[in-house]
């Protein structure tokens, strides 16, 4: 699966530090004011990232308030056999929501990976 993690946060890039582990392959994307990871790709609005992401990629994975993620996939959703997994966890890494395509898209077993 083609992934792509997504933070606003500090504290949200070293959950995906530690999630790029598990997927060397995955495209780690931070919001500009984060200072860690320095080697991950930078984007200014979530908004505009999702957009550019959202047919580019099998699965997403935010790191990120569970609201501002069903903002930035609202206006991008066109039906649940073509729309990536997408899947929302909270910066501590307590919760991993299936939030999008969870059965045809894969983002069940997607956050249930996630979340081990």
């Amino acid at each position: 699966m083609k992934l792509a993690l997504v933070s606003l946060s500090n504290e949200g890039a070293r959950l995906a530090r530690r999630l790029a582990e598990r997927w060397p392959s995955c495209d780690v994307f931070l919001h500009a004011s984060v200072t860690a990871m320095p080697q991950a790709k930078r984007f200014d609005r979530v908004v505009e990232l999702t957009q550019e992401l959202f047919s580019a990629y099998e699965g997403l994975v935010y790191i990120a308030p569970t609201g501002a993620i069903v903002r930035a996939i609202a206006p991008c959703l066109k039906h649940k056999a073509v729309d990536p997994a997408v899947v929302v966890v909270d910066v501590g890494g307590r919760w991993a929501v299936s939030l999008l395509s969870g059965h045809e898209g894969g983002a069940n077993e997607l956050a249930v990976e996630v979340a081990n």
